[in-house]
């Protein structure tokens, strides 16, 4: 699904002192099946921005369109994965990828089916009886992605999915990661503070300001598809990768300006 946002902003009541501004007039189209990279730095606002488009939280003005109409009367399904990996502890590796269809009354048997689907996809089969805590954090981030997918989302939201992650188990994930989405021609929006992870998985890199967070550059990625960890090495990666951390510097600058 093609999103459009224009005019985004938020603001929250602060107990008596006043209102803050979080977000302001942000305005951007994600196209369908695009993977799209938001970075800045911390507390300019991205994870509110992506929990707005979830329909976590109401912003205070703008819109946002879904295919041309209203997120709210589109009927898009949204999936969120948060750095923390949220699966309930007492529940299988099964029993978590496939909470959500039981919620929505799926049948045992096609419960089963499209778990096994999803598990093999992140190359967790083998490991559905086991609990959360039996896994690394690599694989419970997985399980995270799988019930995700399982629930046939339109467009899919991670915000620092990766972040706790060692540096092999994260190269790891981004390549699970690509891989789905080229599978599944989702739209993604991934939120990072890691900015050679924007530029190898990201079509297009929006750079964030703040405060309150607007955005300060869209910086795209024209890096030809599929791409192995050896594109890192190459002199467009590293010259994208310099212009993002130039803009990411403004962007940190412009929020200490703004903070005095």
């Amino acid at each position: 699904m093609e999103l459009e946002i224009a005019g985004l902003s938020k603001t929250f009541a602060m107990n008596g002192r006043g209102a803050v501004s979080v977000l302001d007039n942000i305005s951007m189209d994600i196209a369908h099946g695009e993977f799209l990279s938001i970075i800045g730095p911390s507390g300019c606002g991205k994870t509110t921005f992506i929990e707005i488009i979830a329909g976590l939280q109401q912003q205070t003005a703008g819109t946002i369109r879904v295919d041309g109409r209203p997120r709210s009367e589109s009927g898009c399904n949204c999936a969120i994965v948060f750095q923390q990996y949220g699966l309930f502890p007492w529940l299988t590796v099964r029993r978590n990828v496939e909470y959500g269809l039981k919620i929505r009354g799926m049948r045992r048997r096609r419960r089963r089916e499209v778990s096994d689907t999803f598990l093999r996809m992140v190359h967790l089969d083998g490991y559905e009886d086991y609990y959360p805590h039996e896994l690394s954090g690599g694989m419970q981030q997985r399980v995270a992605l799988a019930r995700s997918l399982a629930n046939s989302p339109d467009i899919l939201l991670l915000d620092e999915p990766f972040a706790a992650l060692d540096a092999f188990t994260k190269e790891s994930c981004q390549q699970e990661l690509l891989g789905l989405w080229h599978g599944t021609g989702l739209t993604v929006v991934f939120v990072t503070h890691d900015v050679t992870e924007a530029v190898y998985l990201s079509d297009r890199i929006v750079v964030f300001a703040g405060k309150p967070g607007r955005v300060l550059d869209t910086i795209p990625v024209d890096i030809a598809r599929p791409r192995s960890m050896d594109v890192r090495l190459s002199d467009p990666f590293r010259d994208i990768e310099r212009r993002a951390r130039a803009v990411l510097a403004q962007a940190r600058t412009c929020g200490e300006a703004q903070a005095t």
